[in-house]
This record gives structure tokens, C-alpha cells and sequence, in this order.
């Protein structure tokens, strides 16, 4: 487990190199929990990481079209590639480095799927990940791809500015508003927990059909 005072991770180089400090400014927290709460499903996107020093700062969490489920969310990637060819010039896409997702209800853990998203964005230097859910609940790890491939899990989130809960539950409420939380999730969130059910039906369905004719066919043979 990480630990907050004094953490190092030995390289195989035998470097020692200092776990990032992770931060999370309130605009963005409050983004994060509002996508998370609102959402029936899980759901997931980027983010917008500022660097300085030891410290990544996430300043934005944005979210793309995608289909949902209770157990799963993935994003669509000519959305993912539309975003990133509207980024306006005067802004680096190297900025994007945060993956975010929530487990719903679920306790925040990384799953294999997760990991095998994580590895998706190895062309990176480093990669930020975030999993929370509905309790505010959240695991954050920084994957580190160049020069070395290290990882440095059970990382704190903390806000880059002083912030008491109360007020966050103030600025939640304005961005609710402001932002247009709930039409970004109705835009982009496909939920296929209907289609997952009606998918099921079918097939059973079909299964009772296929069983029935055979008997009826064998009753035929035999008469």
C-alpha cells in the first residue's frame, strides 16, 4: 500500500524515483462525482492533467460517446478521434493524460479489463487512471511507459486548493447547471443494459423454440 509520507519505488536501474503527488482542482472534482452520480450506468472518459514538478494536477474531466452497461463502459473511439482532431491549436493534446471510469456502486478496484485499457495508452510517457463510484469512493494510479515501465498504485487525489465539502456540494450544484451534466450524459452514454436483457431473451426464447421442435420431431418419427 502507498504510503503517504515517504513512498519510493526502486527502478531496475537502481534508480529511486518519487511517487507523483496527484491533485484534482474542485471544478473537476465536482465534473467527476456529477458524471458518477448521474449516471444509471458505469460511464468513463479523459481528462486534462497539468504538470509541475512532482505534482499532476487534473484541471478538466470530459466524457465521450460510448455504450454502458452495469459491468462495463468503453469509449468510441472515432469519438475519442473526433475529440482529439478538435483540439484548437493553440492547446497540446500531450495535456489529455487522465482515464477516468466509475464502478457504480462497486467498491473502486482494477479490474483486467481495466489494466488492458490502461495498456492501451502505452504510447504515452505516463497515463493517470481514476476509478470511483457513487459512495466518492476512488482508487488513482499514474502508469509510467517511457523512459521504464513503472507503476505507482494507491496513490491520493487531494484538491489543489482548499475546499471544505460543504462548498463543493455548492459548486456541484452549479455545475450541474452551468456545465449541462445530465444532457453530456444523455448525448454520449449509450446504456445497452436493455439491449444485454432483450439480447438474453432471445436466446432463451430461441432455445425453448429449437427444444420444442425437436421433441415435436421425434413424436413425428416415432408415430
Amino acid at each position: 500500500m502507498f504510503d503517504e509520507k515517504e513512498f519510493f519505488e526502486r527502478t531496475p536501474k537502481g534508480l529511486l524515483i518519487r511517487a507523483p503527488i496527484l491533485k484534482i482542482t474542485p471544478v473537476a472534482l465536482a465534473d467527476l462525482r456529477l458524471y458518477t452520480m448521474f449516471c444509471d450506468v458505469e460511464v468513463s472518459g479523459l481528462g486534462k492533467i497539468k504538470t509541475s514538478g512532482q505534482e499532476m494536477i487534473i484541471t478538466d474531466i470530459l466524457i465521450f460517446p460510448q455504450k454502458c452497461s452495469n459491468v462495463g463502459t468503453g469509449l468510441d473511439e472515432n469519438g475519442l478521434f473526433d475529440f482529439i482532431g478538435s483540439i484548437p491549436g493553440e492547446e497540446n493534446d500531450d495535456d489529455y493524460r487522465l482515464w477516468w471510469h466509475s464502478h457504480v456502486w462497486m467498491l473502486p478496484h482494477w479490474s483486467l479489463t481495466d489494466n488492458r485499457t490502461i495498456e492501451r495508452f502505452h504510447y504515452a510517457d505516463f497515463w493517470v487512471s481514476i476509478v470511483t463510484n457513487k459512495w466518492h469512493q476512488q482508487g488513482a494510479r499514474v502508469d509510467f511507459f517511457n523512459p521504464m515501465r513503472i507503476i505507482f498504485d494507491d496513490l491520493p487525489l487531494s484538491l489543489s486548493e482548499p475546499f471544505d465539502e460543504k462548498n463543493l456540494w455548492f459548486l456541484m450544484r452549479k455545475r450541474f447547471y452551468d456545465a449541462g451534466i445530465e444532457g453530456k450524459i444523455r448525448k454520449n452514454v449509450r446504456n445497452i443494459e436493455e439491449e444485454i436483457k432483450q439480447e438474453l431473451l432471445y436466446h432463451q426464447i430461441k432455445k425453448e423454440v429449437e427444444e420444442k421442435f425437436k421433441k415435436g420431431a421425434r413424436n413425428n418419427g416415432k408415430s
